[in-house]
């Protein structure tokens, strides 16, 4: 896996880009509506950061990932316990999934017909 891979951790960044690394992902978490365990990754050409990818559970946990400070296994999962308790996932309903919110919609209603 992946966890034998070189890599630099932390990785060598100005504060300016490291900034804008946490900015992005951060925004990105949000919209995206994400939560406990994830990574955002982000590429860039030197001059900008662009999305690449989420991943919703990086490498079973990727725990090779939480180095900077480093926290300990049994307290990770101590605390995506607590979230997932303290933040139980969203149910999303279903309704209108068959196209019948859309149809009743009469601007719409014709473009479907």
């Amino acid at each position: 896996g992946m966890a034998s891979a070189l890599r630099e951790l932390p990785a060598k960044l100005s504060d300016d880009v490291a900034k804008g690394v946490r900015e992005a992902a951060r925004a990105v978490a949000g919209l995206a509506g994400l939560r406990g365990v994830a990574r955002v990754d982000l590429l860039s050409d030197g001059e900008e950061l662009f999305v690449n990818e989420v991943n919703t559970v990086p490498g079973s946990l990727a725990r090779y990932l939480f180095v900077d400070p480093a926290v300990p296994f049994p307290v990770l999962l101590a605390e995506l316990l607590a979230e997932a308790v303290a933040r139980p996932a969203a149910h999303l309903g279903s309704t209108g999934a068959d196209g019948t919110v859309l149809r009743s919609a009469s601007s719409i209603a014709a473009k479907l017909a």
